[in-house]
């Protein structure tokens, strides 16, 4: 019977086992053969600063790196901040919000229009909404709200008259003339 490294010679140039003899940190990347023997590689490190780990490594393939995402787009907040294996997610500002800018702070509230203006534009998720003066005479607003300027009341007709002109904040007021006249003559009397 022939010796055994004779009949099998890949028992002494074949090495089996592990890359953990080079201590934590490789992996396999050419398998042994009866040729040569196996090679071990360094894992690659992720920063986890710019970068995170989407693919785990394994006894045969490294870890794959990727870089984190631009920060969030004008009209998006950062919903889910970057971890060692995700990256980073985000979402559209919700209506009734938005974000001018491009970067990883939360969307704000679209503004109220104060008395005496109202709504010009709707707002959308990257614009808040825009208001204008309400026009004298045509148009008013009396609170603070989201809605556009309110049209000004017809003119006062037959047998009444303008109590109150119509302001930036308030609808004109019309009353009887008679009601009128009396209120004057009572305030007169005082």
């Amino acid at each position: 019977r022939p010796p055994r490294s004779t009949l099998f010679p890949y028992t002494t140039l074949f090495r089996s086992g592990d890359c953990a003899k080079h201590g934590a940190g490789h992996f396999i990347s050419i398998e042994g053969s009866i040729a040569n023997d196996r090679e071990c590689s360094d894992l690659t490190m992720c920063d986890y600063t710019t970068q995170y780990q989407s693919t785990a490594h394994t006894s045969h393939s490294d870890r794959v790196c990727t870089p984190i995402s631009e920060p969030c787009a004008i009209g998006h907040f950062i919903s889910a901040s970057a971890t060692a294996t995700s990256d980073r997610a985000c979402t559209v500002c919700v209506s009734g919000q938005f974000k001018a800018t491009a970067g990883n702070t939360n969307c704000a509230g679209w503004k109220t229009c104060g008395i005496g203006n109202g709504r010009s534009q709707e707002g959308t998720n990257a614009v808040d909404r825009q208001c204008a003066l309400c026009s004298v005479s045509s148009t008013y607003s009396p609170t603070n709200s989201e809605d556009e300027c309110l049209p000004v009341s017809p003119d006062c007709g037959p047998g009444l008259e303008v109590v109150l002109h119509a302001t930036v904040s308030a609808d004109r007021t019309c009353a009887r003339s008679e009601e009128r006249r009396v209120g004057k003559e009572c305030r007169s009397r005082w």
